[in-house]
């Protein structure tokens, strides 16, 4: 986003001597000060750190993607055997008088 400010020329040298004193360009400057005063609510998130446990569960989906077939005839073959598992589920689920998991 572009945003433009008309400042009074001693804003503008104190901003500037302030840039260079800081070693930065003027816009990198601005931003940081204004980055500063920005309450934490407005600023953007930073990612949440991964635990072990995330790691690990993030590699073994890693290995099953990898694992996972490519093969037309292969990913068709899994995706008839996991309807039949969810039609077989929801029928036991209906016989015991419940409501079914999967529409």
């Amino acid at each position: 986003m572009t945003l433009t400010i008309d400042l009074t020329p001693q804003m503008e040298a104190w901003l500037n001597t302030e840039a260079q004193q800081n070693g930065l360009p003027l816009n990198d400057f601005v931003r940081r000060v204004i980055e500063e005063r920005v309450p934490t609510a407005a600023k953007p998130e930073t990612p949440p750190q991964l635990t072990e446990k995330n790691k690990a569960v993030i590699a073994l989906m890693d290995e099953w993607l990898a694992k996972a077939p490519s093969d037309p005839e292969e990913i068709q073959q899994a995706e008839d055997e996991i309807n039949e598992l969810m039609e077989n589920l929801n029928r036991n689920r209906i016989e015991a008088g419940e409501s079914p998991l999967f529409s």
